[in-house]
């Protein structure tokens, strides 16, 4: 196994122990997401220019401070490509000047094909069309979900894919396989220890190399 499917694996591994482990709020286990992937792809891009961190993108001059902010801000990004250093950081968060941004990429620990044609599908659109007014010009959208609904086949995943608003979506694994009503989990499913033969297997290495292509 490579080291990018052997990141996979454990991304996918730690996302489905907290699970395991009672973290099963909405907003916590999209955090947990965030973290995992902002730690997986600076180990992956160490020797290079881009950073990654959650936070927002400020839009006004990069010296305004202080009131009159309103309306100069995004909202929350799940994961902010930049190069340079940021306006502002906490331990967790960072603000980053449009002008520094290379990419946004979105996260969801599960999703189904509903969710990509509507609600993810038009948040994508929305906050490209937004970073794209701010910047006067194209600013890459990344989608990452952790586990997609594909109803055991593989090709399904495919084909939202080929639906989505951007191809730059990734799924690091599929619909889990239920017994008594309980989903397993995915180191109690067979293809478990027969990683390199998972239908996802190089979704994250196909990630990091489309970063990586980041101008």
């Amino acid at each position: 196994m490579n080291s990018f499917d052997a990141a996979q694996k454990e991304l996918i591994d730690k996302a489905e122990r907290a699970h395991y482990e009672g973290i099963r709020h909405k907003g916590l286990s999209g955090s947990v997401c965030e973290d995992l992937l902002i730690e997986a792809l600076r180990d992956s891009f160490t020797s290079s220019r881009l950073n990654f961190d959650r936070g927002m993108i400020k839009f006004a001059a990069a010296r305004t401070r202080g009131q009159g902010l309103a309306g100069a801000m995004s909202s929350q990004m799940d994961i902010m490509v930049y190069e340079g250093e940021p306006v502002y950081r906490t331990l967790s968060q960072a603000i980053v000047h449009i002008s520094k941004v290379k990419g946004v990429v979105e996260i969801k620990k599960w999703t189904h094909s509903k969710m990509m044609r509507a609600s993810v599908k038009e948040k994508i659109e929305r906050t490209h069309t937004l970073l794209e007014q701010k910047a006067g010009r194209n600013i890459p959208l990344f989608f990452v979900t952790f586990r997609y609904h594909d109803r055991g086949n593989f090709e399904n995943w495919r084909s939202a894919v080929a639906a989505f608003s951007t191809p730059l979506a990734y799924s690091f694994s599929g619909r889990f396989t239920g017994r008594g009503g309980v989903n397993l989990y995915p180191w109690q499913e067979s293809w478990w220890n027969d990683f390199e033969h998972y239908p996802y297997r190089g979704q994250y290495e196909r990630l990091v190399k489309d970063l990586s292509k980041l101008k």
